[in-house]
């Protein structure tokens, strides 16, 4: 169950491409690189945690892209370091959404990670890490694989 909201959750693949981020932006992607394994998934008020049956869904952050089970799913192409929380968007490279940039906040806090982000039309980024009401809104904590 979790495999199937999660992958709904994080785009589908297309080609690629290289963000165009300042040099601080950079190297605040650099602290994102890495795999992530899904801790807990939540949307439409609902809250879905892994459990011993299920699969693990691993993400990574490489190179300014998102890949999400081993395909490139979305790109970052902004990221601001002065709000609290961070803020980042993410190209979907997602066949029939166009050009669609989906809105988010995150924090690092060690190895977790928490984002939570914007899937609908429109503008209408997250303000907090709460478990969202709307459907098009999902937040996601991972934690840092370590290799």
């Amino acid at each position: 169950m979790i495999s199937l909201v999660a992958t709904m959750v994080f785009f589908a693949s297309g080609a690629d491409q290289e963000p165009k981020l300042s040099a601080e932006a950079q190297k605040e992607l650099q602290k994102l690189e890495g795999k992530w394994k899904v801790q807990k998934l939540a949307s439409a008020g609902q809250e879905l945690t892994p459990g011993p049956q299920d699969r693990e869904v691993i993400g990574e952050f490489k190179g300014g892209k998102w890949i999400f089970m081993g395909q490139d799913k979305g790109v970052v192409v902004a990221l601001d370091l002065t709000t609290k929380p961070r803020c980042m968007d993410l190209k979907s490279l997602e066949k029939g959404r166009g050009d669609a940039v989906d809105e988010a906040i995150y924090e690092i806090d060690g190895e977790t990670l928490k984002i939570c982000f914007y899937q609908g039309r429109g503008k209408q980024r997250p303000t907090s890490f709460d478990v969202p009401k709307e459907k098009n809104t999902i937040l996601a904590v991972l934690k840092r694989v370590k290799e």
